[in-house]
């Protein structure tokens, strides 16, 4: 049991939510196994997360129909199932409601490091849409959208290399993060390249 839980404890410091989410389904499947001594509980609000964590939308949705009944009834697992929907209704600007909706609700005190990390992907994402989507946008709608105070925004959108005049933002695309991404890609492409023709 300890070792699952060093386990657990260490992809989550290091925020690996990959590793830790199959972790969690090895846990979810052990519980339906018939023994006499399980070694832990399944997780089943930090493994909703950690599909949340990963995009895996279609997973979590199953996941959730899964569940037993009396889950269901959880207010914790309720409250994701409703940012579930929201991230599945894109159309409606539901990305764009998540934040406000995980502050909301008062999560346990033993999911904070999730919800912390979802949060903080939701703001990524965000960032990245304002940086696409606007040249020039208020303030408030910023603020908003990322679930920060104008003051803490003001000091965020600048880290980010963004203009603010007053009340308004200006915006760029992060084109850095794309870059990298890309020379990684490339990067690996060529090793593999290269691998094929020494063959």
């Amino acid at each position: 049991m300890s070792k699952v839980l060093n386990e657990i404890s260490k992809h989550l410091k290091n925020k690996d939510f990959e590793k830790l989410l199959h972790l969690l389904e090895e846990i979810e499947m052990k519980s339906h196994m018939i023994e006499d001594e399980r070694p832990v509980q399944p997780l089943y609000l930090e493994q909703m997360i950690c599909y949340v964590l990963t995009n895996r939308l279609t997973e979590a949705r199953f996941f959730y129909k899964r569940l037993p009944k009396q889950q269901k009834k959880n207010k914790h697992l309720s409250a994701m199932w409703k940012i579930l929907q929201l991230l599945w209704n894109k159309e409606n600007g539901g990305n764009l409601q998540v934040i406000p909706s995980v502050k909301k609700h008062h999560w346990p005190e033993q999911s904070r490091i999730y919800i912390d990390s979802m949060i903080e992907s939701f703001r990524n994402r965000i960032v990245a849409l304002i940086g696409r989507a606007y040249s020039s946008v208020s303030m408030s709608t910023v603020a908003l959208l990322l679930g920060f105070s104008e003051e803490d925004t003001t000091d965020i959108v600048i880290q980010y290399g963004w203009k603010v005049d007053q009340k308004t933002v200006y915006p760029k695309p992060l084109l850095e993060k794309q870059k990298t991404v890309d020379v990684d890609q490339l990067q690996q492409l060529t090793e593999y390249v290269v691998a094929l023709e020494k063959n």
